[in-house]
C-alpha cells in the first residue's frame, strides 16, 4: 500500500509539473530588464511582483530613458487574463519602473499598458526629488568645520 501512495505522488506531482508554464524570473537589474524588453517580442510575462526591485541608484538611468520611443515589449504579470495589442516604448516601461521604485514593488499592474504615465511630471518628481535630497545630506566640509554643541 505504501509503495501505491509514493507511485501515485510522483505520478500526479510530475503531471503537475508539466502543466506548470515556466515563466522568467526578473533579470538582476531594471537596466537588464530593459534590454531584455528591447530583445523580446510584444509581451515578457513575469510569474509575480518582486520587492524593492527598483533602487534609488536605478533612477538616474531610468530618468534619461522616459522620452525613449524605441520599441519594446510589455511586461506582464502571469495571472493577467488581458494581452495588451502592439508594442510598448522604453520610456514607457522606464516610467513605468520608476512607479515601481515609488511604490517599492514591481510589476504595479497586471500589465505595463494600464499604467498611464505623465513624463514631465515624472521629470519634475525628479528634478525636486534630487534638489531636496543634495539639501538633505551634509557636506563633509561642513561636519570637518562646524563647533561641537
Amino acid at each position: 500500500m505504501k509503495r501505491i501512495v509514493i507511485v501515485v505522488f510522483f505520478v500526479f506531482g510530475s503531471c503537475l509539473a508539466t502543466d506548470k508554464p515556466d515563466f522568467p524570473e526578473l533579470p538582476d537589474s531594471p537596466s537588464k530588464l530593459i534590454e531584455t524588453l528591447k530583445a523580446s517580442e510584444a509581451r515578457y510575462i513575469i510569474l509575480m511582483h518582486r520587492l524593492d526591485y527598483v533602487k534609488e541608484s536605478d533612477l538616474p538611468y531610468l530618468v534619461g530613458l522616459l522620452d525613449s520611443k524605441e520599441p519594446c515589449a510589455h511586461v506582464l504579470l502571469s495571472v493577467s487574463s488581458y494581452l495588451p495589442g502592439g508594442k510598448s516604448t522604453v520610456g514607457h516601461e522606464a516610467a513605468y519602473l520608476i512607479e515601481g521604485f515609488w511604490k517599492r514593488y514591481y510589476p504595479t499592474k497586471l500589465t505595463s499598458d494600464q499604467y498611464k504615465a505623465n513624463v514631465e511630471d515624472i521629470k519634475d518628481w525628479y528634478r525636486m526629488w534630487s534638489h531636496m535630497k543634495k539639501l538633505a545630506e551634509p557636506s563633509v566640509q561642513e561636519n570637518a568645520t562646524s563647533p561641537l554643541r
